[in-house]
């Protein structure tokens, strides 16, 4: 799998058939898009600042898995549309209730229910701290 730093505010990261990484480090996190086809992504944010207006990420995953690695103090809102599949939060999501949210919209198809067997990690996982 291949790694690597993204200083932007922004990200787009995008996997089929292979693995890649980010560690976002931007002080003003946006978001972007994150999208796994037969493959799989890792999206590390916690050495990132959400921008004050908030960040949205949208993730399409068809038959892949994603881990998503969030600090423990963010305001995280999940929006989950998913065929054959599913999302799990992993930690304790903290109670946040002033600062900014990071939205993670997602689309999945064809995780977990169907996929399991085959591919036992096949996943989207949001770590919280």
């Amino acid at each position: 799998m291949t790694r690597e730093d993204s200083q932007g505010d922004t990200i787009y990261v995008s996997s089929i058939l292979s693995g890649n990484g980010k560690r976002v480090v931007s002080s003003h996190f946006k978001g972007g898009s994150v999208s796994a086809y037969l493959g799989g992504s890792e999206v590390d944010l916690t050495s990132a600042t959400i921008a004050s207006e908030g960040a949205v990420i949208d993730v399409n995953c068809i038959m892949g898995g994603i881990e998503f690695k969030l600090p423990a103090k963010m305001k995280l809102q999940n929006e989950v549309t998913a065929i054959l599949g599913g999302s799990d939060v992993e930690g304790s999501p903290s109670s946040v209730t002033e600062g900014s949210t990071l939205i993670v919209r997602e689309v999945l198809v064809l995780l977990e229910a169907l996929a399991s067997s085959i591919y036992p990690s096949l996943d989207i996982t949001l770590i919280v701290g």
